[in-house]
């Protein structure tokens, strides 16, 4: 009697450790998106904040960032009034976040431009060269 009470309480160890308690997944959190503000100009380049812009959002997108369309972004913020880059200091961040519907906001200075021919020493001769110092600020709105 006490080899079959022995070999249930084994068998009813072995089958509760089979048991398995489902847990469900993590929440997903929605994909975070960027917005590349448009640029404050201190170069004397008056398209110089345009091409920044242009080139950073490719820059961002390369490195695995979903960023929000600049066309669309740009009318968004030209309802709110925002056509220059040095208006937006104007604005609560958290405001034009919400509007635009992104969890990142990136503001940016162009300082310095420079886009045409270029005479190079080594290797020598002749290239075509941009050149674009810039001062950004990524802001997370979600922490």
């Amino acid at each position: 009697m006490k080899k079959y009470i022995i070999l249930l309480l084994i068998i009813n160890v072995l089958l509760a450790s089979c048991a398995v308690k489902s847990v469900p997944p993590p929440p997903r959190k929605p994909p975070l998106v960027v917005a590349v503000l448009p640029m404050e100009n201190f170069s004397n380049d008056a398209e110089a904040p345009f091409i920044a812009r242009k080139c950073f959002n490719d820059a961002v997108s390369n490195l695995g960032y979903i960023t929000m369309d600049l066309e669309k972004m740009d009318l968004v913020l030209r309802e709110m009034g925002i056509t220059d880059g040095g208006q937006i200091k104007s604005f609560e961040i958290t405001e034009i976040s919400k509007k635009l519907g992104v969890n990142i906001l990136i503001f940016g200075n162009v300082l310095e431009f420079f886009q045409g021919p270029s005479v190079e020493v080594l290797p020598p001769g002749v290239v075509y060269k941009r050149e674009i110092k810039m001062r950004c600020k990524m802001v997370n709105m979600e922490t």
